[in-house]
């Protein structure tokens, strides 16, 4: 997974109050096509700009790579984690769940 590389810029509102963002710089490609198809599967299948589906991985850089291509199509995500023992015999297993609330939610709609 590749981070976006930023630059801190200054943004100042009318009212002269200010603001300090990271704004990306570069290139911004398209998620490889394993994660758009992990995507396109997690969509409302009567409308894609709905809420999403959880997605849940036990693999935190999946989870990642995941959330990642979700920002990408539609805006924004959610990811939380939660661990548990199956049995007391073995390790607990951490999952990860990745949701979004969907395009027209990051939109504003």
């Amino acid at each position: 997974m590749t981070k976006l590389k930023t630059e801190s810029r200054e943004l100042v509102a009318n009212d002269g109050s200010a603001v300090n963002v990271n704004v990306p710089i570069g290139p911004i490609c398209e998620p490889a096509a394993h994660l758009r198809a992990l995507v396109n599967s997690s969509y409302d299948p009567t409308n894609w700009k709905n809420e999403m589906m959880p997605f849940a991985t036990s693999s935190f850089e999946l989870a990642l790579a995941y959330a990642d291509a979700v920002d990408f199509y539609v805006g924004g995500h959610q990811m939380t984690n939660s661990s548990a023992a199956c049995s007391p015999r073995y390790d607990a297993i951490t999952v990860w769940v990745v949701t979004s609330k969907g395009y027209y939610h990051f939109i504003g709609a």
